[in-house]
């Protein structure tokens, strides 16, 4: 329990800070780019990451789950993600010309050419860290995160200063990628890796060819109203909805994604022991919804003050996206531990077909909503996002039996930590309008934190005793660490 315990704090400090980070560069960006500058990246990134998606995801997620990963195994994995990301980034350069004019817009050609870089650069990364994050080394794992964060940042304010636009987007992130790489290679070093072998292909093909084809389908599922967007509507439209959504996500980029790092090896582990999934699946229902749930309301609550301190004057078109879509996604704090409960139980078909439903019916949606705007094609979440927990349900339900209101007691206590947490943001709004400025949004915040708190602790919440827990866990370590020091 301990071991799990430091691998949550460390996936916590990698989240938070990296998301720290994040939010500063977006800001920034935010400052010295225009929407359609921005909008011009950001589909340039969406079809960059779909392709990516094939060049880890399945080989990494193998690693992680297969109970005995032998060496000819490790260099299998390498083997075949290097011939794949060679394969990719070739793929994603000649793709460059056609998706340019597709779109009628050079300016894609040079971005997706700058992205095919970072393929290469990132297979000699990629299994490393898969046996990192198997080895729950989650604090290697934080200082790659953060470095790379940090080069990211540096290089995009230096290169818009020079004068690169929005070139200065994909050339951070090849940067980024570099730093990242150099990195795991000096904290996990596995000189016996680079030796070509295929000796295991069948079997890492195998798992991994689903588990690719997952990824892709959902990263299309997430990407996919930015595709028609920039089709339809234009580039602008684009860098509006984009930065919309990014601020809907906070919650599960800053809190929710330091849960799931940790989340796949420990529901592996479980499933190798024979242990029963339902109770850590429930349990972690319960301290993620808590967490998520009151989140996304205080942001629909104070989408405006949230969205001019971190984008500036020029993004507040995106107000109105960003209530819509944070009230839709209240739903979907299960749908990311679910694909775990999925992977771990060796499920990972039922993802591909899972998505194989909801690509096509979310894209015929979507198509439509766009001849009448933004805040028609945000209003389809109220539709899209249902759908989806729903469906993600009934598949995990499949392996993990449970009762519906087993899933209702688990979240009760967390609905009620969400209602105290928006009472004081709630009372802003009702008193100063759905405007307020940024210091009573600031204090609004900070009676949200306090009633976040109170009904963590009047609910007596899962969540209470894990804190109190982790307190005591690095409250000893301290103690002890102060004694050998005092000793020696």
């Amino acid at each position: 329990m301990a071991g799990l315990q430091h691998s949550f704090i460390f996936s916590a400090i990698d989240r938070l800070g990296n998301i720290t980070i994040n939010l500063v560069t977006m800001a920034t960006v935010a400052r010295l780019l225009t929407p359609d500058e921005v909008g011009v990246f950001v589909v340039g990134a969406a079809v960059a990451l779909v392709i990516q998606t094939l060049r880890d995801t399945g080989a990494a997620i193998y690693l992680i789950q297969e109970p005995d990963v032998t060496r000819e195994g490790v260099r299998t994995t390498f083997t075949i993600m290097c011939v794949i990301n060679l394969f990719l980034a070739i793929a994603l350069y000649l793709s460059a010309a056609p998706v340019a004019t597709f779109y009628s817009e050079q300016r894609l050609r040079p971005i997706l050419q700058i992205m095919s870089v970072g393929v290469l650069i990132a297979c000699f990364a990629n299994v490393p860290v898969a046996l990192m994050r198997r080895d729950l080394e989650f604090g290697h794992i934080a200082t790659v995160n953060l470095l790379g964060s940090l080069v990211n940042l540096v290089v995009v304010i230096i290169l818009i200063l020079s004068g690169f636009s929005y070139l200065s987007l994909p050339w951070a992130t090849v940067a980024s990628l570099s730093a990242m790489t150099i990195a795991t290679i000096c904290l996990r070093p596995i000189p016996w890796m680079y030796r070509f072998d295929l000796s295991e292909w069948r079997r890492v093909l195998e798992f991994s060819s689903y588990s690719s084809i997952a990824a892709i389908l959902v990263n299309a599922l997430t990407m996919l109203p930015q595709f028609i967007i920039g089709r339809m509507i234009g580039f602008d439209a684009v860098g509006i909805f984009s930065r919309a959504v990014i601020v809907c996500q906070l919650p599960d980029r800053s809190v929710l994604s330091a849960f799931m790092p940790v989340v796949l090896p420990a529901f592996a582990a479980r499933v190798r022991d024979g242990a029963d999934l339902k109770p850590t699946y429930l349990q972690s229902l319960s301290l993620t919804s808590v967490i998520y749930l009151p989140i996304m309301l205080c942001i629909a609550l104070l989408a405006h003050p949230v969205v001019e301190a971190l984008l500036g004057d020029q993004w507040t078109r995106a107000v109105p996206l960003v209530r819509i879509l944070c009230v839709a996604s209240l739903c979907l704090f299960p749908v990311s531990l679910n694909f775990p409960v999925l992977v771990a139980k060796g499920r990972i078909r039922d993802t591909v077909t899972m998505m194989l439903i909801l690509l096509p019916v979310t894209a015929l949606i979507v198509f439509v909503a766009a001849f009448y705007g933004l805040t028609i094609v945000a209003l389809t979440a109220f539709i899209t996002a249902p759908a989806q927990a729903g469906l993600s349900f009934w598949f995990v339900r499949r392996q993990v039996p449970f009762k519906w209101n087993e899933i209702v007691g688990s979240i009760r206590e967390s609905i009620t930590v969400m209602i105290c947490a928006g009472v004081a943001p709630m009372l802003i709004v009702v008193a100063l309008g759905s405007r307020p400025g940024l210091t009573a949004a600031a204090i609004a915040a900070v009676g949200a934190t306090i009633g976040w708190f109170l009904g963590v602790w009047a609910t007596g919440h899962p969540l209470l005793s894990y804190l109190t827990d982790t307190a005591h866990m690095l409250l000893s370590q301290l103690t002890g660490r102060a004694a050998n020091t005092s000793g020696k």
